[in-house]
C-alpha cells in the first residue's frame, strides 16, 4: 500500500476532514449564539420574552377589536363598501371621462399661454434694453424709433398676461368639478377608514413589536 505522502496532492481524499472541521464551526458558532444570549447576555433572552409578551397581549386586544367591529361596524362597513364600488363605477362613466378631458385641455391650454407669454415677455425684456440703453447714451432720435416697437409689445405681454390667467381659472374651475365628482369616493373612504382605524392601530403596533431590534438603552443617573 503506497504511502500517503507518496499520492498526488491532487489525488487526495480530504473529504473526512472538511466534515470533521465543518462539524465543529457549525457546533462552535451554534454554542456561541447560545452562550451570548442565555449566558454572558441574558438580557436579549429577557427583552425577546417582553416583547414576545408584549405581543402576545397586542394580539388579544386585537381579536377583541375585531370581535367589536363584527357587532357593530361590520353591516355599516359592508354598506360603505357596497357604495364605494358604485361610487368608483360612476367615475369609469362617460361624465367623469369628459371632465378629465377637459383637464388635459385645459392643461395644454395653460402650456401654450406660458409659452406665448414668455417668448413676448423675453422679446420686450430685449428691446427695452436697447430703448433704455438708447436713452442712457442720449440716443433720443433713436430711443424714439424704438419707443412704438415697446409699446407695442408691452401691450403683448399684458394681453397675453390676461390668456394665462384665464387659462389657469379654467383649469381650477375644472378641478372642482373633479372634487365634486370624486366627493363621494373620498367620503365614503375616509368614514371606512375610520371604522377600521382601531384594528388598523393595533395591527402597525404588532409589525412594531416584532421589527423591535434587541439593544441595551443605557442610562446616567445624575449623582
Amino acid at each position: 500500500m503506497p504511502k500517503r505522502s507518496d499520492t498526488p496532492l491532487e489525488e487526495r481524499d480530504y473529504g473526512l476532514i472538511y466534515f470533521i472541521l465543518s462539524s465543529l464551526l457549525a457546533i462552535s458558532t451554534f454554542w456561541a449564539i447560545w452562550d451570548m444570549i442565555h449566558e454572558r447576555s441574558p438580557w436579549q433572552r429577557y427583552q425577546m420574552e417582553l416583547n414576545a409578551l408584549e405581543e402576545s397581549k397586542v394580539r388579544i386586544e386585537l381579536g377583541a377589536a375585531e370581535a367589536d367591529f363584527e357587532v357593530k361596524q361590520a353591516a355599516l362597513y359592508e354598506s360603505f363598501e357596497q357604495q364605494l364600488k358604485e361610487a368608483q363605477v360612476n367615475l369609469q362613466g362617460e361624465a367623469y371621462q369628459q371632465v378629465q378631458a377637459e383637464l388635459k385641455d385645459a392643461q395644454n391650454e395653460i402650456a401654450d399661454a406660458m409659452q406665448n407669454y414668455r417668448f413676448a415677455k423675453s422679446e420686450y425684456d430685449a428691446v427695452w434694453y436697447d430703448y433704455k440703453h438708447a436713452e442712457h447714451e442720449g440716443h433720443d432720435d433713436e430711443a424714439k424709433q424704438i419707443r412704438p416697437a415697446l409699446d407695442k409689445l408691452d401691450q403683448e405681454v399684458a394681453t397675453l398676461k390676461i390668456d394665462w390667467d384665464r387659462a389657469e381659472g379654467k383649469k381650477s374651475e375644472v378641478e372642482n368639478r373633479i372634487t365634486r365628482h370624486r366627493a363621494t369616493v373620498d367620503s365614503l373612504q375616509t368614514e371606512m377608514e375610520k371604522l377600521r382605524a382601531p384594528i388598523a392601530d393595533l395591527n402597525d403596533t404588532i409589525d412594531r413589536i416584532k421589527d423591535r431590534k434587541i439593544q441595551i438603552d443605557q442610562y446616567v443617573l445624575a449623582d
